[in-house]
């Protein structure tokens, strides 16, 4: 890797002291490892078909899947390219952005601050962040941003110029006079209004009450203690070996559909690191899921923070901190959270009962992606293809 990665170096006291609300150790890899239930390492071919069948069927690119069953990886596979020019194949290790799966990573960084005191989620947001004062923005809180009850705006109609896309944020603080000028879209808690503008809001929030770079808290709190190695903010500015291309069936900015195969710019993301600018594999990202299974790898408060959906007096949102928390249509529990942008379809479905994860990314924004059929049904289908599996 060439440049610095913004990973905050060694840890601090702050990630020494909050790490042990994140009890991972190496429990994450003994929970379960001696499991007495089967895992379905039978189900690899009915997983493969399962997969096969989307890429064909969108003709991505590349994509990559992962699976943990009882806390073993039982499924890992790169299909396709990571550069078609180069015929460069996926891997396993390879990275992809992962668009607003990245929101799960600052929702959980926040549960674990406010598990541990560090932060209020109820407090006005202007506690942590007084240049953020629109007009009826005195009762938005850090749970209502989180759970897309703020009222904050996400992305005006053709914001994101060509220009936008290549201005590089340096710091997340800056990403709030972006918005500090708007005016609310909805009084704040009562009604959900999906907004990475608010998950910004967040970032800023967590790193003034740490006062630690954002980047460096994540990292402190989530990517080491979980030994996510291949996790990381990314920054288009600098080389990073194994960091795929990204392709689309629609112009990069207008979106119009187009039948032939366009390469997607090496957009700046960096205006959106609370809300989607992470680079990782999918064994990255289902290693994170396993922290949201059961207690031990976060502290029971924080789970619960992640877990219980956060209502709006208009009703409910289906989010907890930085996570969906609706049940399947069977309904098992479920935690789960996906993303996509133009060259970007990802997910990761966590089931806590049958401690299966399921992670799929692709760096193609393929033909009929609109319908988001590889980011919600096709994690469980594979799901479904891992509880089928006879045992060993």
């Amino acid at each position: 890797m060439v440049g610095s990665p913004n990973d905050g170096g060694a840890m601090s006291p702050l990630g020494r002291t909050l790490v042990a609300s994140l009890a991972v150790t190496c429990a994450s890899r003994g929970l379960n490892a001696q499991a007495r239930e089967h895992t379905c390492t039978e189900a690899g071919p009915a997983i493969r078909r399962l997969l096969q069948t989307m890429q064909e069927k969108e003709r991505n690119v590349g994509l990559s899947a992962a699976i943990m069953h009882h806390g073993r990886l039982v499924y890992s596979e790169g299909l396709g390219f990571a550069d078609l020019e180069h015929r460069v194949p996926v891997t396993p290790r390879s990275l992809f952005t992962v668009a607003s799966t990245g929101k799960a990573f600052t929702g959980t960084t926040l549960a674990i601050l406010a598990d541990s005191g560090v932060i209020d989620l109820d407090a006005p947001i202007q506690r942590y962040l007084p240049a953020y004062h629109p007009p009826g923005s005195d009762s938005i809180t850090l749970r209502l941003l989180a759970a897309h009850l703020g009222g904050v705006r996400h992305y005006r109609p053709a914001e994101r110029t060509a220009e936008f896309l290549a201005r590089h944020v340096n710091d997340v603080m800056d990403v709030v006079a972006m918005v500090a000028g708007d005016s609310l879209v909805d009084q704040p808690g009562r009604d959900y209004h999906y907004s990475s503008y608010g998950y910004n809001l967040i970032a800023a929030a967590i790193q003034a009450a740490t006062h630690r770079p954002f980047a460096t808290v994540v990292a402190d709190l989530i990517f080491r203690p979980l030994g996510l190695r291949d996790t990381r903010f990314d920054d288009v500015r600098y080389v990073v070996e194994r960091r795929v291309r990204h392709y689309a069936f629609n112009d990069p900015i207008t979106y119009a559909p187009s039948t032939e195969l366009r390469r997607v710019p090496d957009f700046d993301y960096s205006y959106n690191m609370g809300g989607g600018n992470i680079l990782t594999t999918a064994e990255d990202l289902v290693r994170f899921g396993q922290a949201v299974m059961r207690p031990g790898r976060l502290s029971p408060g924080a789970l619960r923070l992640v877990q219980s959906e956060i209502r709006g007096t208009a009703g409910g949102t289906n989010w907890g901190l930085g996570w969906f928390v609706n049940p399947d249509s069977a309904g098992r529990k479920r935690v789960h959270i996906n993303g996509a942008f133009v060259g970007v379809q990802s997910a990761l479905y966590v089931f806590p009962d049958d401690e299966i994860a399921v992670a799929v990314i692709a760096n193609t924004w393929g033909i009929g992606a609109v319908t988001a059929e590889m980011a919600t049904t096709l994690p469980s289908e594979v799901a479904q293809a891992c509880r089928d599996a006879p045992p060993r």
